[in-house]
């Protein structure tokens, strides 16, 4: 079992019902239009499901360490492995046109927060 997969099925019991179903509808789109290598930048405990040809790597601004000590409400939670440590609006250690696809599901959401 993949290590992600070992995250998604430990944090899936503490999902909402709702939360459920909306990522059930992810679930198709990521199948049909992610493929290839891409990343994903700021994940958390919460990687989007992409088919298994896909290969994503992990982006934050932080290490797993770091993000840890920044939302300790996420203690008991498994994170994500960070593949690389970036700024996710620069992205300034990756070329350009180096990846397939990028994910930003709870990036734009923090962003935004924070602005």
């Amino acid at each position: 079992m993949g290590v992600v997969t070992n995250l998604r099925r430990r944090a899936g019991a503490l999902i909402s019902p709702q939360a459920r179903r909306f990522r059930a509808c992810r679930r198709p789109l990521s199948d049909r239009y992610l493929e290839g290598e891409g990343i994903e930048i700021g994940a958390l405990h919460r990687p989007l499901a992409v088919a298994p040809g896909a290969r994503v790597r992990y982006v934050d601004r932080e290490d797993e360490r770091e993000l840890r000590r920044h939302y300790p409400e996420l203690a008991e939670l498994p994170l994500v492995p960070v593949d690389i440590v970036d700024d996710g609006e620069t992205l300034s250690t990756l070329a350009d046109a180096s990846v397939d696809f990028v994910i930003a599901n709870h990036f734009i959401e923090y962003a935004r927060r924070n602005a």
